[in-house]
């Protein structure tokens, strides 16, 4: 091998990773496509990679994307979803801004007059849901957020809870910006572990077992037949527990009911 042949031999060896590392910021405004409002809460996907984020109370949204052909998906719950292809030559950045078309339709009214049947599964819902110290999504509203994530839906559904965003990952926080305890059919499967710093503010472990887990992936939201919220001292007694003093989220799945 001659001197030139191995100095651009090494040459390419560098530049390679570099150049397999380059990324492009992606950026843009969603709207409504009738009203000409941002819309908030908007998922931006980049299909096939574990890429997404959340437009913004403005509709902005921002993501760093590797170079490359890519598809953009925008997901919003009542509307239409959106997909853009993308071609990122260059580290430069790019544009995409989208309007998104309301999937609401006007239907009929029908009245039902029929005695309802007693609610077997979530076991007592119906009893806690009338004594009313809960917010509830129940199955024909979790419907309605399938294609979204539970964080999205906890969010447009649940007043009073604080969301966090640490080390990429979504957390809900009770009064006072502590973590919420969550159980899963019944069973607790993340106890918060109440640790303050110096100033006072509650620490919250980003990796560990007393980390809180990400409220976008903690369960499918196919799989789910309600949610109940819980804060502080309105919280049930079957669902209290060591960690539960800042609130609970209780989770019931589909595929438990009897």
């Amino acid at each position: 091998m001659t001197r030139h042949t191995t100095l651009l031999a090494l040459t390419l060896s560098v530049l390679a990773p570099a150049a397999a590392l380059a990324q492009a910021r992606v950026h843009g405004t969603i709207r409504d496509s009738t009203q000409g409002t941002p819309l908030p809460l908007v998922e931006v996907v980049v299909a096939g990679m574990n890429l997404s984020t959340f437009t913004d109370g403005e509709g902005r949204y921002a993501l760093s994307v590797p170079l490359g052909f890519h598809t953009l998906m925008f997901r919003r719950v009542g509307y239409h979803p959106v997909t853009r292809q993308l071609r990122l030559s260059t580290a430069d950045s790019v544009r995409v801004d989208v309007a998104m078309m309301d999937q609401a339709q006007r239907l009929d009214s029908v009245v039902v007059e029929a005695p309802a049947r007693p609610r077997t599964w979530p076991p007592g819902l119906d009893e806690r849901m009338k004594e009313g110290y809960g917010r509830f999504i129940t199955d024909s509203v979790l419907r309605r957020f399938e294609h979204t994530t539970l964080s999205v839906a906890l969010q447009q559904r649940v007043a009073g809870v604080r969301y966090r965003r640490l080390n990429g990952k979504t957390h809900a926080l009770g009064r006072g910006g502590c973590p919420m305890a969550i159980r899963l059919d019944g069973v607790l499967i993340y106890r918060p572990i109440y640790r303050r710093d110096p100033r006072g503010r509650f620490i919250i472990p980003v990796e560990g077992p007393d980390a809180p887990p990400d409220l976008e992936r903690v369960a499918n939201m196919v799989s789910l037949e309600a949610v109940e919220v819980y804060m502080g001292s309105g919280t049930p007694s079957e669902f209290r527990s060591e960690g539960s003093a800042c609130g609970v989220i209780v989770l019931w799945s589909r595929s438990q009911r009897p």
